[in-house]
């Protein structure tokens, strides 16, 4: 596990949490348990409270995930993040749509790419100066 966030990813009002593993984004959500077993219980319980949701391919390795949410959304928190090539990237979910703007060509994800580019066309105030 590289990098974890806790947000409100697939809804305003849900509990998520994101997680980074290697080239992958993961969403899980917290769903709590219907009934708490006692510690003296050894029978298990085969449903998680943090049910894996979503995972998709990242191409790069992230370096910085933000969740931030907008003042006019009404569909969740957005993920900013950064990659070690110095690339940004501003994603969302829409439970409503079709995935024909999603993030890949025929993806059965409901993500959308709101905003990406280098961070170089911000300057030096972003990157800082370059080790010499």
């Amino acid at each position: 596990v590289h990098l974890t966030a806790r947000c409100s990813f697939l809804g305003p009002d849900t509990q998520d949490l994101a997680i980074v593993k290697a080239r992958r984004l993961e969403i899980r959500q917290y769903k709590p348990s219907p009934s708490i077993s006692s510690p003296d219980d050894d029978s298990s319980s085969s449903s998680s409270s943090f049910p894996l949701l979503l995972s998709v391919p990242i191409n790069g390795r992230l370096t910085t995930l933000l969740p931030f949410r907008h003042p006019r959304s009404t569909t969740g928190d957005y993920l900013f993040f950064t990659t070690d090539r110095k690339q940004f990237g501003i994603i969302g979910y829409d439970p409503s749509a079709d995935g024909a703007d999603s993030l890949a060509l025929d993806s059965p994800y409901r993500i959308f790419n709101h905003a990406h580019g280098p961070l170089a066309d911000y300057g030096a105030s972003v990157l800082g100066r370059e080790s010499e």
